[in-house]
């Protein structure tokens, strides 16, 4: 927002600012330190994506993220997959799962949260690319979050990201995914218990058959059911919340011309560099 307001006040540079496509923000869990699915519902429940959106980016709002497979404003889009009630930031909601599931101390504060076992549930280590400020803000946020249902967030910068998640040495990790218009391969790429990109650990073997049977499917109408399918065992899981598709400021000075972002290239508006040209 910072940089918007700047390049608004300057002549000689024009720019454009989007969202939607193929790269998106998420919240993945580590499913071996956070085994119980009640906990990990409870968490995505209390995590506010509406107030995190606005913290973060002001009155620019990128686009929530519903599908992680399919943007909103791609044809292959025909269903929200996210639960009703993750990303909503409700605490009586998430103070609610964990009741039920025999938790204690939800109502005490940060490190409060006691386990249907007696013990008392351990930080929650939040991890992120230490040079994404915006992903730093979103780790703040949800201390404040966690804390209204008794847990204690530990931020966890790291200086290497892709180190930080094959360590695993973390409890929650944001970051983005970069997908692709050719979808059939990625959610195998995210999902499969086999993958190397399945960084916190998640092993279903329902989604695995879905996701292994997306390779070799002989429409792209089946490949995009099967992904649904897939998606919404991996929402069940609480394995992965999604939060928005990626913002990208595109700027350069007036005398470039053809420059043009396209919002499903991972690589933005470099993907046409070569029919870049000066004006005459």
């Amino acid at each position: 927002a910072d940089l918007l307001q700047q390049l608004q006040g300057m002549d000689d540079v024009t720019y454009s600012i989007g969202s939607g496509g193929a790269v998106w923000e998420h919240v993945d869990m580590n499913m071996e330190t956070l085994a119980d699915p009640a906990l990990r519902k409870a968490i995505f429940t209390a995590i506010d994506r509406a107030d995190a959106r606005t913290r973060i980016y002001g009155d620019i709002e990128p686009t929530f993220r519903q599908n992680p497979i399919f943007p909103a404003n791609d044809p292959n889009y025909f269903e929200d997959l996210l639960p009703e009630g993750y990303g909503s930031g409700d605490v009586d909601a998430a103070r609610a799962i964990l009741e039920e599931a025999g938790y204690t101390g939800m109502d005490g504060g940060p490190g409060a949260l006691t386990a249907p076992d007696g013990t008392t549930v351990p930080d929650v280590r939040f991890g992120w690319a230490s040079a994404n400020t915006n992903r730093g803000t979103f780790v703040t946020l949800t201390q404040n979050y966690l804390a209204e249902i008794g847990i204690n967030v530990v931020p966890t910068p790291a200086d290497n990201l892709g180190a930080l998640l094959v360590s695993p040495d973390w409890d929650m990790v944001i970051f983005g995914w970069s997908g692709s218009p050719l979808f059939t391969s990625s959610a195998n790429q995210f999902y499969n218990s086999e993958s190397g990109s399945n960084f916190g650990g998640l092993n279903n073997p329902e989604v695995d058959e879905l996701v292994s049977a997306m390779l070799v499917a002989e429409t792209l109408d089946e490949a995009a059911d099967l992904a649904n399918q897939a998606v919404a065992i991996v929402f069940d899981e609480a394995f992965t919340l999604t939060l928005w598709d990626t913002m990208n400021l595109t700027f350069m000075g007036r005398e470039l011309v053809n420059a043009r972002d396209n919002h499903f290239d991972s690589t933005r508006a470099y993907h046409n560099v070569g029919s870049w040209g000066l004006a005459a």
